[in-house]
């Protein structure tokens, strides 16, 4: 369920990212388009990692507990 809520949100973003794709004409602004249409899906992959990384050590660390 939460991973078909966050595909469709990466989708609305990519959806929106494409109709200004246009609008930056200058090499200056192009430069900043780009690395700013890459930043929301680093920053979300890097955030997710750290989730998973996190939800992973919790469920180890409970495993060597056990009787």
């Amino acid at each position: 369920m939460k991973k078909s809520i966050l595909v469709v949100c990466l989708m609305a973003l990519s959806i929106g990212l494409k109709a200004q794709d246009s609008v930056a004409h200058d090499r200056g602004y192009q430069i900043g388009y780009t690395i700013g249409q890459y930043l929301p899906f680093v920053v979300l992959v890097g955030f997710g990692w750290l989730v998973y990384r996190s939800v992973k050590k919790r469920a180890d660390d409970g495993d060597t507990h056990a009787p």
